[in-house]
């Protein structure tokens, strides 16, 4: 029975986690082997990586709208870069860019002619415009009771 007794005691006055030695002494670290380390370094983001796809779903979920608007100016930026370097390049074969400046001219001539100058033809491109906007924003309806 003593026996008992006495682990009982040697259990209850293990050496508590507080450093107990006086200040400015090395204190040995208890040995860790190099896969622990890692294994704890690691879990975080493995915790993190599980965890993405179910986050990143409620945030696009949250913020659905803003996000669209986003890639939207994205995509808009980068179409806009790579026409201008299409164009940059067509302008760099000798004689293209001469080319297309007769051609836009030429059609800015044409535009003039069939369309500004006359009443008529500007009543018509006015109808032509509007029913253009009419396909593209669909018909507005009256929806309020005066």
């Amino acid at each position: 029975m003593e026996s008992k007794v006495e682990t009982k005691v040697a259990e209850e006055q293990k050496p508590s986690s507080l450093n107990t030695n006086p200040p400015g002494t090395m204190v040995p670290q208890p040995e860790t082997s190099p896969e622990e380390s890692w294994q704890d370094t690691l879990e975080p983001v493995v915790e993190f990586l599980k965890q993405f796809p179910d986050e990143g779903t409620k945030l696009f979920l949250a913020y659905k709208q803003p996000l669209l608007y986003v890639m939207l100016m994205i995509l808009a930026i980068i179409a806009v870069y790579l026409t201008l370097a299409v164009i940059d390049a067509i302008n760099r074969i000798p004689l293209c860019e001469p080319l297309f400046e007769l051609v836009g001219i030429g059609y800015s001539c044409w535009f003039v002619v069939r369309y500004l100058i006359k009443e008529p033809n500007r009543k018509e491109l006015k109808a032509e415009l509007n029913e253009l906007k009419t396909v593209i924003v669909g018909k507005i309806e009256d929806t309020y009771e005066h």
